[in-house]
């Protein structure tokens, strides 16, 4: 007798990953070998963005695929983007899916899942953040050498496939420090201040409070967001490489000589129009020697 529970969700799964795989196979395009997830304000600019030796290649929405939704968030499309230089193949994710949206962490992870199923082991994992340390300015980027999930959901929730990892995966070490030294060389090299630190993860959608920003602060948080961490464990889950990156979009509430600004979710985005054109360009150059 199949097991109702499990049989829709693992003939959708199937299904998805027949159709990115036939669609790359009518592109005449490899699989590729990394895949990188850019959030707010770092997913439109790579439309207008153009990389000496790199080609577009194609471009499919979630939508396309059995089982995932689109994205309902500013500035997230929701598509993959594909990039090719000689023969190697780099996807890239423009947008995501939150929580916040209304989606289960199971659900929020689809899109990283989907590349990684198809057999992508390099992940690089970014995102636009409150900055909650002084000395990380607005318009800077942190490399994530570790995460806290202050969500209380987690993507593993449910029965485990033991095929694709553990029941109990280790976190001890979830962000590849080979990955972020090579973004830090790069990101460097396009004159982007660079730090490193921790990513603390909410569900959102409000903005955290300067009570909260002054918690998280205190407890040695680097950066705050509403992203990342269920695609970083169920990644790590799959045993991938992952590098993480937050794009310091602004100073966390109560930071900063504008403290008592009204922060707002355009604000993000323009922060990031002025900065990811550089951001970008050392993610590509970083591909290149992954």
């Amino acid at each position: 007798m199949e097991d109702s529970r499990t049989t829709p969700t693992t003939s959708k799964c199937d299904s998805r990953l027949s159709r990115l795989k036939d669609w790359l196979n009518e592109k005449n395009l490899a699989l590729p070998y990394a895949h990188v997830v850019l959030g707010s304000g770092l997913a439109l600019p790579l439309q207008d963005l153009e990389m000496k030796d790199w080609s577009f290649e194609g471009e499919i929405s979630f939508s396309e695929l059995p089982g995932m939704t689109s994205s309902t968030a500013p500035g997230h499309k929701g598509t993959y983007r594909f990039y090719k230089k000689g023969t190697r193949v780099v996807s890239f994710q423009v947008g995501r899916l939150h929580g916040f949206e209304g989606n289960k962490a199971s659900d929020v992870v689809k899109p990283v899942l989907t590349l990684a199923d198809l057999g992508v082991e390099k992940f690089i994992i970014t995102n636009a953040a409150g900055s909650l340390q002084t000395h990380m300015k607005a318009g800077s980027v942190m490399l994530i050498n570790d995460h806290v999930n202050f969500t209380g959901l987690n993507p593993l929730t449910g029965p485990n496939d033991e095929s694709l990892g553990p029941r109990f995966p280790d976190m001890s070490q979830i962000y590849s420090p080979r990955i972020n030294k090579i973004l830090e060389k790069h990101l460097n090299k396009h004159n982007v201040e660079t730090h490193f630190g921790i990513y603390i993860g909410v569900n959102g959608p409000s903005f955290e409070t300067p009570a909260e920003i002054n918690l998280f602060s205190n407890w040695g948080m680097g950066s705050v967001g509403m992203s990342t961490v269920f695609e970083a464990i169920a990644l790590k889950h799959r045993s991938k490489e992952i590098g993480g990156l937050s794009f310091l979009a602004n100073m966390g509430a109560g930071l900063g000589e504008k403290a008592g600004d009204t922060l707002t979710g355009e604000e993000v985005l323009e922060a990031g129009r002025q900065t990811a054109p550089s951001i970008l360009k050392a993610i590509f150059e970083s591909l290149e020697t992954l």
